[in-house]
């Protein structure tokens, strides 16, 4: 599954080989997006969570071949 962020400022990131994508409320009561995915460019996988207020929306591209 690969996911696309895309910030109110017009940015973009892109994230690879994501597993175990969360939406969530966090201790806090705010809405948060959750996952773990494969960093390209430090060859590492990673966790990321995002602040859905700080953000203007997201995709999720499925059906590629589960690694």
């Amino acid at each position: 599954m690969e996911v696309a962020i895309y910030f109110d400022n017009g940015n973009t990131a892109y994230f690879h080989k994501v597993k175990d994508f969360n939406e969530q409320l966090d201790v806090d009561g705010r809405s948060t997006i959750s996952f773990d995915y494969f960093g390209i460019a430090s060859q590492q996988h990673k966790h990321a969570q995002f602040n859905k207020k700080n953000i203007a929306g997201y995709a999720i591209t499925k059906g590629f071949k589960k690694d």
